[in-house]
């Protein structure tokens, strides 16, 4: 029988805890995480894809609206790509681009493989770790904190630098 130290406690019908030691068959087995990776089919809907054929730069960014969209026209445009002609990636779950581990690099990846793009440009979240990939401010953040502007710009010329990008034909344009 255990005795009560604290009879108030008993007299509302509030059970009193009691410590006591596990012997080894009580001891309770290390459960492994109920929390599961999202699979890659997970990630396809929280992604919105826009192709464009012949792209020679996937652009992964989170959803932009009004001005940061138009920032994000103007930079592209600044090293000659119009944002029509990338193949575009929109992360509806901003968690997905700070989360740079588990499966959602490697459904880039694939993404990537697919579009036939030569560079991925990230904006915004932390840089996920994918080969060809740049990493860079996005147009939002630019809009709140001019002075990142710089950061972005040397980005876009790297991305640039990094880009074969075809020259028009003879006759055309």
């Amino acid at each position: 029988m255990i005795t009560t130290r604290f009879p108030h406690l008993q007299a509302m019908g509030i059970q009193q805890w009691v410590r006591r030691e596990l012997s080894l068959e009580e001891s309770v087995e290390p459960v492994e995480s109920a929390i599961a990776e999202p699979s890659i089919e997970h990630y396809a809907t929280q992604v919105q894809w826009q192709p464009a054929a012949g792209a020679n730069l996937l652009l992964i960014t989170p959803p932009l609206e009004g001005a940061a969209e138009q920032l994000l026209g103007a930079m592209l445009l600044s090293i000659g790509i119009p944002v029509a002609g990338c193949y575009r990636g929109t992360v509806l779950e901003s968690s997905l681009l700070t989360e740079g581990e588990g499966t959602f690099p490697s459904y880039l990846q694939q993404q990537f493989e697919q579009s036939g793009a030569q560079m991925i440009l990230q904006l915004g979240g932390d840089s996920l770790s994918l080969p060809n990939l740049i990493h860079s401010f996005d147009p939002a953040h630019l809009l709140k904190k001019p002075a990142d502007k710089r950061a972005a710009w040397e980005a876009l010329k790297q991305l640039h630098s990094q880009l074969v990008v075809p020259s028009p034909k003879q006759g055309e344009g």
